[in-house]
């Protein structure tokens, strides 16, 4: 009988999804597309980056210096122990899901996902069984929504439809492992998913969300406060020059008073407020070897080109060349402030080619890169182009 009821239903079920896609208007079966696209497509892609992200790095479980527990409890080193939004989340939600969540359900799945991604880790704390839990779901649900934000961002500021946007934009995020040279922390997602919104929301001319956007960055990463002239250009586009001069000087002192305060906060903790690598960055990119370097970035045992490879600068590049003109001012200026603010900062902090601290420049690339594409295989780009030319 009950073979019979189910053998109806999956019937049911079939016909109704027959109805559908043949009495669906064009315009609601685009939108329904669109987001079926988004939800397998990016998923998968989303899904196998933050599997990248723990074949290479994993969230650090059991080290004082940078790990996970040490983060969330604020006991890690500085300057790690600042970056204090991504790991409150983490914390907070796990309190809740330790204290108000089904014991049984949550003990079966937090157990089968920790013998799935740490299968040689031994995780005695039942509340730290669950923040290692949250903290993988959470890097990849940022990394998720970080690819309908990047769409967003490319519409509006290029001339392209939502397919195009979010092809690019599933694109990007599939090369996100090649910045993950020495791996990467989780506060890293949440702030491309930040910075992109708050980009997105200027753009749109949505100010009512950039104070709150802009202090969410802040407290995710203290470096927030080298942004602020990155989004001058950008306000000049939507405000006037002395309005966006305002902006920039409010949000300035926002980021600047959480940097004294986060600073003051964790002045006891070990570490330093800032980690210097000039002379092995130095080093590293003066050694002609270093552009044909390969890594198992993407899986275990199969290399593929680093961040500094040849390779990846052809692919960056040559893009770049074609679609930097193209582009229109202000995110053109964004993206020669964003490298003069970053560029340094990479040297300084970053770990030879952990591209990775480049985070904020991304959005920009993207943009610029896809109008390159564009450029040089749309046949009415190119005649735009030259027309313009």
């Amino acid at each position: 009988m009950h073979q019979v009821l189910f053998a109806f239903l999956t019937m049911l079920v079939l016909a109704g999804v027959g109805v559908f896609v043949a009495r669906v208007p064009l315009a609601t079966a685009r939108r329904v597309w669109l987001i079926l696209f988004t939800c397998v497509i990016a998923g998968a892609v989303t899904m196998m980056v933050a599997h990248a992200f723990v074949t290479r790095w994993g969230i650090r479980l059991g080290v004082q210096r940078d790990g996970l527990f040490s983060l969330i409890d604020g006991t890690a080193w500085r300057p790690f122990v600042y970056r204090r939004l991504t790991f409150d989340i983490v914390g907070w939600t796990s309190q809740l899901i330790e204290q108000f969540g089904p014991r049984r359900a949550v003990d079966t799945f937090v157990d089968q996902t920790l013998r799935d991604v740490w299968p040689n880790q031994i995780v005695e704390l039942r509340l730290h069984r669950i923040e290692a839990t949250v903290a993988h779901l959470l890097n990849w649900l940022t990394l998720f929504a970080t690819v309908p934000v990047l769409a967003a961002w490319l519409t509006a500021v290029l001339d392209c439809s939502w397919l195009e946007a979010l092809i690019g934009a599933c694109l990007a995020m599939a090369l996100v492992p090649l910045t993950l040279i020495h791996g990467g922390y989780i506060y890293d997602s949440m702030e491309l998913l930040l910075w992109t919104a708050l980009l997105v929301c200027i753009a749109k001319r949505w100010l009512f969300a950039v104070p709150f956007l802009f202090l969410l960055l802040s407290f995710n990463k203290e470096s927030a406060l080298a942004l602020v002239p990155v989004l001058f250009p950008l306000l000049t586009r939507v405000v006037t020059r002395r309005r966006a001069v305002l902006w920039s000087l409010a949000l300035g002192v926002l980021a600047a008073a959480w940097l004294v305060f986060i600073r003051h906060r964790y002045q006891s903790s070990a570490g330093a407020a800032q980690e210097w690598s000039v002379r092995q960055n130095l080093e590293f990119w003066s050694n002609p070897l270093t552009y044909f370097k390969v890594a198992p970035l993407f899986s275990p045992g199969i290399p593929a080109p680093r961040s500094g490879n040849v390779a990846v600068l052809l692919l960056l590049l040559i893009p770049l060349r074609f679609g930097f003109r193209q582009v229109q001012s202000d995110v053109k200026w964004a993206a020669i402030i964003a490298g003069a603010m970053m560029l340094p900062l990479f040297i300084i902090s970053g770990a030879t080619d952990e591209t990775r601290v480049l985070g904020p420049l991304f959005p920009f690339l993207l943009a610029i890169s896809f109008e390159g594409v564009q450029q040089l295989f749309d046949p009415r780009k190119k005649r735009q182009a030259v027309r313009a030319t």
